[in-house]
């Protein structure tokens, strides 16, 4: 090595160490690094113009701190444009921030919160070159938060004003506030309380129902004193119905969405379910529907407030699943299509598995007032590890709305498959090869039936019920004959506070009828994944009995459970852990417990406009050779809708 190059090696270590100290030197607040004395707030008096460097908050959490500091006045410049200048210091502003933190946190019962701030002078202002200005000094502020404990609800009193309810019912509607006495103390659950038993009195015939609340803090107990007064006011009952807004729109249809009559006793969720109604048409950009003063007699009128939207929308879509792959969509709506708050929609989705046209028309009000016609064609190709399905479906069904929870739904299925890309090893595994087709007529009539049910005073306890039933049948043109069934299940409960316990089940079984000797592979029951019997833990379709080329080959039977515990960590994001269980079996009828698969891991879901969005770790317990430990998932939906 020459000798220039060795000098030049030596002096490497001496210019990182430079740079590093350059780096520190920047990142180190000016109170560590300076040595400067911090003053207190309130003895902040030296003169201006002041901008401010670095804002430290110490004593909150990394949640609390990332809700706080956007709606903060004093707000360092951002770390990621270092060329902005630097935001203009006040003290009153921060004063102001200061107050801000205490009320958020007396919100939350901390009453003996203590708030302090220290500022550090970096740099003193001086005069500009040009004398004419003043250059602004520097300063870092540094804000102590000592928190404290959290009051709680010592005592909690309700008076219901004269108006008398059975026992049971005022006990169980005490169990659904939101406030109990000997919990933490919040002003969120104390106003939703109070929201809570006025709405109780609204939805069971009293439209004028007010609460009155009080809440007596003793601070240095850590106690609060919760009473609230009910007013019930007089029964009423629904009155005229004005609707506002219409143009184009036939007043019929809205008329068709009202959940109630005139005269009818009042029962305010009947107005929420009209809205949901209205919203649901698609058809209007804006409801809103309004109970109006009660008359002296006790009679509501109702006001409905519309604004109608686009007739006509394009709608572009991308995003990813773990289960299809990218996938995009491009769609056309026409709402009111020909009159009749109708439906024409055309769908193009492209994915890895799924590439589909379809064309869909929904007709709301048939075949009775309640009930909804719709017709769907579809004509796509599923490619799946185990063949590749050309398929076109023509699907017309009716829905009806039962009441009370209940659904039902009746439908016919005329649907062309035709196969390829099956290995010979798959067909040997099924039976016979002469038994083996690769294509034919799928023609069904199908029945389903339902019922959910949710606890309107307690968000964290419902249930769900489900059957359906499909028979394919040479009477409709079908080359193939069998009946299917499927059942499910499902029930979550709030634990304690905000722990969720979720259950659900979903199983099937399907027999071939006559002379079919097999089941077409794109009608088998498939399990694994984020599919209609989802196994999380496993890839798409990898529970149950694989070809000797490791393809997946379906069943006519199939079992799958879930349990699932959340807990909510920030926002609408609640974290999921999970325990799934799956079998699939060649046979109809048929669950053998020595080869169902398991699968565990924890997650993330988070309720949002589009659906419940999920993200999840899983791994599988059960798998067989070749499949990974780990599954990462991600979906938009709920797999067990």
């Amino acid at each position: 090595m020459r000798e220039a190059d060795r000098r030049s090696d030596a002096g490497r270590p001496g210019v990182i160490l430079l740079a590093l100290v350059i780096v520190l030197a920047g990142l180190c607040p000016a109170p560590a690094c300076a040595g400067n004395e911090a003053i207190p707030l309130e003895a902040f008096t030296a003169r201006g113009p002041w901008r401010l460097g670095d804002l430290a908050i110490e004593g909150l959490g990394p949640i609390e701190l990332f809700l706080l500091e956007p709606r903060l006045d004093s707000r360092p410049r951002a770390l990621w444009a270092p060329w902005r200048e630097r935001p203009t210091f006040s003290a009153p502003r921060l004063e102001g921030d200061l107050a801000l933190i205490r009320r958020d946190l007396e919100a939350t019962g901390h009453y003996d919160t203590q708030v302090r701030a220290e500022i550090v002078v970096r740099r003193e202002p001086s005069a500009s070159r040009a004398a004419s200005s003043i250059e602004p000094g520097l300063v870092d502020v540094r804000i102590v938060v000592a928190t404290g404990g959290a009051a709680r609800v010592c005592s909690l009193w309700v008076d219901f004003g004269g108006a008398i309810l059975p026992e049971t019912e005022e006990a169980a509607l005490l169990t659904k506030l939101p406030m109990h006495s000997g919990e933490p103390f919040a002003e969120a659950p104390y106003r939703a309380a109070a929201e809570t038993l006025a709405r109780y009195f609204r939805d069971a015939g009293h439209p004028g129902a007010t609460v009155e609340r009080r809440a007596r803090v003793a601070a240095k107990e850590g106690c609060v004193q919760v009473a609230y007064a009910v007013s019930p006011g007089v029964t009423g009952v629904f009155g005229p119905v004005e609707i506002v807004g219409l143009a184009d729109v036939d007043a019929d249809i809205v008329r068709h969405e009202i959940s109630f009559i005139e005269g009818q006793r009042w029962d305010e969720r009947l107005l929420d379910e009209t809205a949901d109604r209205l919203r649901g048409l698609g058809i209007f950009g804006r409801v809103r529907v309004a109970a109006l003063a009660p008359q002296s007699d006790g009679v509501v009128p109702v006001r409905i407030e519309l604004a109608e939207g686009a007739s006509r929308e394009v709608r572009v879509g991308f995003g990813y699943g773990t289960n299809e792959g990218v996938r995009s969509t491009l769609s056309w709506s026409s709402y009111n299509f020909l009159g009749g708050a109708r439906r024409l929609t055309l769908t193009a989705r492209i994915a890895e598995i799924t590439r589909a046209v379809d064309v869909g028309l929904v007709q709301p009000h048939f075949p009775t007032s309640d009930d909804t016609g719709q017709i769907h064609l579809q004509l796509g190709r599923q490619d799946e590890s185990t063949y590749i399905d050309d398929f076109t479906q023509l699907v017309p069904r009716m829905d009806f709305d039962l009441g009370e929870g209940w659904a039902a739904n009746t439908y016919l299925g005329f649907g062309y498959d035709s196969l390829s890309g099956v290995s010979e090893s798959t067909k040997e595994a099924l039976g016979p090869l002469s038994s083996f087709q690769n294509a034919g007529f799928t023609n069904r009539a199908g029945i389903g039936l339902g019922w959910s049910w949710a606890d309107q005073g307690d968000v964290g306890r419902g249930v769900t019920l489900g059957f359906s039933s499909e028979v394919a049948t040479p009477w409709l043109g079908s080359n193939f004959s069998w009946v299917s069934f499927v059942a499910q299940a499902g029930g979550y409960h709030r634990i304690a506070g905000d722990l969720s316990a979720a259950i659900r089940m979903r199983a099937g079984s399907i027999e071939p009828l006559g002379t079919t000797p097999q089941i077409p592979l794109w009608s088998r029951f498939y399990a694994g994944g984020i599919t209609s019997f989802p196994v999380r833990g496993y890839a798409r379709r990898r529970v149950g009995p694989m070809s000797p080329s490791n393809d997946p080959l379906g069943g006519r039977s199939v079992v799958v459970g879930s349990v699932e515990l959340s807990y909510p960590i920030f926002g609408p994001v609640r974290l999921v852990t999970f325990l799934d269980a799956g079998d699939v079996e060649l046979p109809a009828w048929t669950l053998r417990f020595a080869d169902v698969q398991k699968g565990t891991g924890i997650g993330l879901r988070a309720d949002t406009p589009v659906g419940p969005v999920e993200l999840n770790l899983g791994f599988g317990l059960d798998r067989v050779a070749g499949d990974g430990l780990v599954q990462f998932t991600f979906s938009i939906g709920d797999p067990w809708g």
